[in-house]
């Protein structure tokens, strides 16, 4: 049996201007990495790296049509990001959310998705970046900086927006 979970007050929000500049900066990330991408796709050999290995050196290698992949997920994910953070209603809260808290939550949320989308769009663009780096032979091995984005992303990002909720939900309370 499914569990259902309690209605939730629908509230329609209009886009802040810090929503439209997060939307236009994951477009910006999109758009740039699809031109370098572009415009290296000439000089990048036919054998390119897959796969690295834990000291950064690849470690297995695939056709040049391999770096299309990347621009395609990374516009699936802001796509879909995008559209998740227009129903902030169905999202899961770190606590109780009623008429009071609903739209300054739902804010929280929609912000949270649109920083998440920015920082997996710039995540797979600064990798694809390195890729083809490595494949034109200006660089040995996939850089370590990647991580520091993926913690920033993974973590920090979703951190600070359940600390935003829970006071937004006691400041309601």
């Amino acid at each position: 049996m499914v569990a259902r979970r309690p209605s939730r007050p629908k509230v329609k929000l209009t886009s802040t201007w810090l929503d439209i500049l997060l939307v236009a900066t994951g477009l910006l990330f999109l758009v740039l990495e699809v031109i370098f991408t572009g415009l290296s796709w000439s000089h990048i050999p036919d054998k390119v790296p897959s796969h690295f290995g834990p000291s950064g050196q690849p470690d297995s290698f695939g056709g040049k049509w391999n770096l299309i992949a990347v621009p395609i997920v990374q516009a699936v994910f802001f796509i879909a990001l995008y559209v998740l953070s227009r129903f902030p209603h169905i999202f899961n809260y770190p606590v109780t959310v009623n008429e009071e808290n609903a739209r300054r939550l739902y804010r929280i949320g929609k912000t949270a998705v649109l920083f998440l989308s920015d920082g997996i769009t710039l995540l797979l663009g600064l990798i694809q970046w390195s890729l083809i780096r490595v494949s034109l032979g200006q660089q040995a091995y996939l850089d370590r900086w990647w991580l520091v984005v993926l913690f920033f992303v993974v973590i920090l990002v979703p951190m600070v927006m359940i600390l935003f909720m829970i006071r937004a939900w006691r400041a309601a309370s």
